[in-house]
């Protein structure tokens, strides 16, 4: 909470006046700069993503959550195997490429939805959404890191192999692949902390209900995919 230095009231995080007085308590942020914001991730998440929940205009989040729904969707089909079914791999690496950003998009929008029903400021359910959506697009870059320096090198090694298991991947070069394997589950574990961190600045809640509600959402999304596969 932010004490208001004229009159002692207390107000939100995000709060960029005061509500009782109307005193000035911070500074909104107009234009977000990629490459310096996409470092403070790395250097400072908690103050960086306050600073998007602040900024007037969230730029990138787009392109960001695009990205990273590309190396969403590539994960998946890896995960899944799906390179054993398809007949095409140059069609079936390609319509990954192009399902990607819409993917992305969606589950980003979808994830700072739930966390804008759940825990959004009252009446300002829209500016919640936006601060939700612009924060955890750019939680996602570790995503984004792999997709551009983990993933190329790992098609350059396995081509077609990556996604199925004939032949595994872990077999063709055994200690490679659990070295690549273990950058992989590294970047989808930083994701996740910067996620939290995103959640708790822009919905101006503590770490540990930014944690449950991530960790609630991830369950039932995981139960919804494993009723829609089961049918």
């Amino acid at each position: 909470m932010l004490r208001c230095p004229v009159c002692g009231s207390e107000n939100g995080d995000l709060a960029v006046v005061c509500h009782a007085c109307k005193a000035f308590l911070q500074s909104r942020v107009d234009v977000l700069d990629l490459f310096a914001t996409a470092w403070g991730v790395i250097e400072n998440p908690s103050q960086t993503f306050h600073r998007i929940a602040l900024a007037s205009r969230k730029t990138y989040t787009l392109p960001l959550s695009g990205l990273s729904g590309i190396s969403m969707t590539l994960l998946w089909l890896r995960m899944t195997h799906a390179g054993d079914k398809a007949a095409d791999f140059s069609m079936f690496f390609f319509s990954g490429i192009v399902v990607g950003p819409v993917v992305g998009v969606v589950l980003v929008g979808a994830m700072s939805g739930m966390f804008a029903i759940l825990h959004g400021r009252r009446g300002d359910l829209v500016q919640s959404f936006r601060n939700g959506f612009g924060a955890i697009s750019y939680a996602t870059i570790p995503l984004v890191v792999m997709l551009f320096v983990v993933f190329p090198v790992e098609l350059a090694i396995f081509g077609r192999a990556l996604f199925g298991t004939n032949p595994s991947p872990a077999l063709i070069k055994p200690e490679i692949y659990r070295v690549l394997t273990g950058i992989d589950l590294a970047g989808i574990a930083w994701f996740a902390f910067l996620f939290v961190q995103a959640a708790a600045a822009a919905f101006e809640l503590s770490k540990l209900r930014a944690y449950v509600t991530f960790a609630a959402l991830l369950l039932a999304t995981a139960s919804v995919i494993g009723l829609v596969g089961g049918f």
